[in-house]
């Protein structure tokens, strides 16, 4: 009998309750604390509502039929800077990657085709 995939939900220790929510630059701390559990590569997924603001105001989003450029191979990446994980009960700091969108690019311009991109 193969057993059932239990997900768990992690909220960022220093959520933002406002209307702007997590501004550029902001540092987010998530606490992954599951017991007994495993942690699987591979397995982290980010779920989060994106809006963006003019340069214009602070206020001013920008509405769908403005252009809006990002680079593809980078996508959803290029919203994180910095990745540092650590385990306070066992092995303290494990990794840290900064540039992450450029170390993004350059993995998936040797390991992905044209095609492969948004697939």
């Amino acid at each position: 009998m193969e057993k059932p995939i239990i997900y768990h939900e992690v909220v960022p220790e220093n959520n933002v309750n406002g209307a702007q929510g997590f501004q550029e630059f902001s540092t987010i701390d998530f606490v992954l604390d599951a017991p007994m559990r495993a942690l699987k590569p591979n397995t982290i997924r980010l779920d989060f509502d994106l809006q963006v603001f003019s340069d214009v105001g602070a206020d001013t989003r920008v509405v769908q039929t403005s252009s809006i450029g990002y680079e593809p191979r980078i996508g959803a990446h290029a919203f994180f800077s910095n990745w540092r994980t650590s385990m306070p009960q066992s092995a303290g700091l494990v990794e840290t990657i900064t540039d992450y969108g450029r170390w993004v690019n350059m993995l998936s311009a040797a390991s992905m085709d044209e095609n492969m991109v948004f697939s």
